[in-house]
């Protein structure tokens, strides 16, 4: 780059398209949920600085500025950091496979976040009027699974079947793909 010495012939650097597309693809051990989420983190980095940018190109301003893209897309501060994390994780495999040095995303806070301002308590009045604005018996029992069993929708609600419900014990078994 500094002209210092002369370039190998025939060596050149990915886009970030082709490298964080194959490196989701190699991916073969994450969940369902983890992939779904790394392509959301990906296609936002496409929407901001396309699919033609050599991954080298990329710069710790860039990462600043889809940091600043992402929170004013409307995105909240938690969702923007965990889109951040990913295309942090897309960098750093990119450094262990020696394309790159340096992890342009190092800088960028990308720990989670619980807004604790969006909690809010919800009144079995309240939620007996969800119950019955449900438009089917399905929708009603998503709703029941999830706000009186605690089960995580939509993850752990996928995973039910008959089997899991123990009748005698009046309980069911929740299988968690986050806690296996």
């Amino acid at each position: 780059k500094l002209g210092l010495v002369e370039a190998k012939k025939g060596i050149g650097y990915p886009t970030i398209f082709t490298w964080i597309d194959g490196y989701i693809k190699e991916r073969t051990d994450a969940k369902v949920g983890t992939i779904t989420a790394m392509k959301q983190a990906a296609e936002n980095l496409y929407d901001f600085i396309g699919k033609t940018v050599l991954i080298n190109d990329f710069t710790q301003h860039d990462a600043e500025k889809f940091r600043t893209y992402l929170l004013n897309k409307g995105l909240a501060e938690s969702t923007t950091r965990r889109r951040c994390k990913y295309a942090k994780q897309f960098f750093a495999q990119s450094i262990k496979a020696r394309i790159i040095s340096t992890n342009p995303f190092d800088s960028i806070p990308v720990a989670g976040r619980v807004n604790t301002g969006r909690r809010q308590f919800i009144s079995r009045n309240d939620i007996q009027k969800i119950i019955s604005a449900c438009p089917n018996p399905q929708w009603r029992l998503i709703f029941v699974l999830a706000r009186y069993g605690g089960i995580r929708i939509p993850s752990e609600l996928f995973e039910l079947t008959w089997d899991d419900i123990l009748w005698d014990q009046k309980r069911f078994i929740v299988h968690s793909p986050k806690t296996e």
